[in-house]
This record gives structure tokens, C-alpha cells and sequence, in this order.
């Protein structure tokens, strides 16, 4: 499963706040899906997307 377009489009609106690519792919889809990210990872609690841990 890849990024759909609209996740696509969300990373480049995104603060260069975390260098991962795989995790900025994660935290687009969890803004735009409405997801939760379960991550101890500080950098990704910065963004919008809602996490927990």
C-alpha cells in the first residue's frame, strides 16, 4: 500500500521537522485518514497527527 494523493499532497505542506521519509509518509496518512500513530519518537508528536504513547 502506497501513499494515496491526497497524503501525497499533505507532505508538502509538512515542517521539515522529522528527516525519515517512511515516517513523514506515516504521519501524512495519519492527518489525512484521521489515524492515531502509536510512537515513543518525539520529532513525530511535533506534527498535527494525532499519536500516543
Amino acid at each position: 500500500m502506497g501513499l494515496c494523493e491526497a497524503a501525497a499532497f499533505q507532505a508538502e505542506t509538512l515542517p521539515a521537522l522529522h528527516c525519515d521519509p517512511f515516517d513523514r509518509a506515516l504521519i501524512c496518512q495519519a492527518i489525512v485518514h484521521g489515524m492515531v500513530i502509536a510512537t515513543p519518537d518525539e520529532e513525530i508528536h511535533r506534527y498535527p497527527a494525532r499519536t500516543q504513547w
